[in-house]
């Protein structure tokens, strides 16, 4: 058989191919009749079908879960009589595109361990084995569970060209992103001590853990929004940013008031604002607009010291996302495009008891006024 091969949404229609599919295709742990035509009909799964000339050739069932965030490929199976003609690459790259517009930020699936053909072809695809599964299938082989992260949208890549400048004070991350992300737009602005105090006092949340102050995300949101810049901030939760990690009532107090007073101006110069949960997606859809990701995370994970601390996102690919890091200390060589893999990265962007989750977009000048020199 030969032609163009297309991908659908299954039907109570295929159900007598989907039976004959899983005889032709597995010899154990088959999906009897009945368990097919349920999964047909529910609302949590997903059956998408491949087919050549009118004829089913295979098929791919997925999972979903409420409030979660990974989707899982329960099936796929290729007929036999086609196999290795590159169907079962379009039809798992079909399952991904499903994941996605699910809001799936992972796709994770189970196959023999003793099957190194499907496993490579999965490797081919980005995904990466997470767990091994003794005794997974009903003869006793053993299995293993392979995810890949869809932040990348399935199979692309970006990487952003986006100027270095590290921080030249222990709490001045914030303000040497957003340096970075303003000189991306705009490549005749200086940089140097005196904009990263500039930014500092405008953007400061006055308090920290210990010593000056740190940024929050709405502090740096009005530094950029005040300059022309388009800023966007998604976060997690209303709650103050950092007030968890002081102790202090007084300080506590002024945290508070700060942050009030920057969330109101944000609201006044046009900073749009989002409250929510805010995703890998997130990241890679600024960084396909041309926009600059400030992104908040916990350095734990990196070196071992709770604090927060900012980075700006410049790229990322199927597997990997790459950071510019402000502060030079923590790296004996290069801090500039840091690659981590994307669930470190993932369980880096949660900080606090409350697991905050931050970011700040900045976005090409509107208008306004400009701290270029001539």
């Amino acid at each position: 058989m030969s032609g163009q091969s297309v991908v659908r949404l299954g039907t109570a229609e295929d159900l007598d191919a989907l039976v004959r599919l899983e005889k032709a295709g597995f010899t154990l742990d088959q999906f009897p009749r009945e368990q097919l035509r349920y999964l047909l009909n529910q609302a949590h799964t997903t059956v998408l079908i491949i087919e050549q000339q009118g004829r089913v050739c295979g098929a791919a069932i997925m999972a979903w879960r409420k409030k979660s965030s990974m989707g899982r490929l329960y099936s796929i199976v290729i007929d036999p009589a086609v196999q290795g003609r590159g169907l079962g690459g379009k039809l798992l790259e079909a399952c991904e595109d499903a994941a996605i517009k699910r809001g799936c930020e992972r796709l994770s699936l189970e196959v023999r361990a003793d099957n190194s053909r499907a496993i490579a072809m999965y490797e081919r695809h980005g995904y990466g084995i997470t767990e091994e599964l003794p005794g997974y299938y009903a003869d006793g082989a053993n299995g293993i569970r392979m995810v890949k992260f869809l932040g990348a949208g399935g199979a692309t890549a970006s990487r952003l060209a986006v100027p270095y400048y590290a921080q030249t004070l222990e709490f001045t991350c914030g303000p040497a992103c957003l340096m970075m992300a303003m000189h991306y737009h705009d490549r005749t602005l200086l940089l140097d001590r005196a904009l990263e105090l500039r930014l500092w006092k405008e953007a400061t949340s006055i308090f920290m853990t210990a010593g000056l102050g740190g940024c929050g995300p709405y502090g740096l949101a009005v530094a950029a929004q005040r300059r022309g810049y388009q800023a966007r901030v998604i976060v997690s939760t209303l709650q103050t940013p950092f007030l968890s990690s002081v102790r202090h009532a007084e300080k506590r107090e002024v945290i508070r008031l700060v942050d009030a007073q920057l969330r109101e101006e944000a609201q006044a110069l046009g900073v749009i604002q989002d409250h929510r949960h805010c995703s890998f997606r997130d990241i890679v859809q600024a960084i396909e607009q041309d926009i600059i990701p400030i992104v908040l995370i916990s350095t734990y994970r990196l070196h071992r010291v709770k604090a927060p601390h900012w980075v700006v996102v410049t790229g990322f690919d199927a597997r990997h996302v790459y950071f510019h890091d402000p502060y030079e200390g923590f790296y004996a060589g290069e801090a500039r495009h840091v690659r981590s893999a994307i669930a470190d990265f993932q369980r880096m962007r949660q900080y606090g008891k409350a697991l905050d989750k931050s970011i700040v977009f900045v976005a090409r000048r509107r208008h306004g006024r400009s701290e270029r020199r001539h």
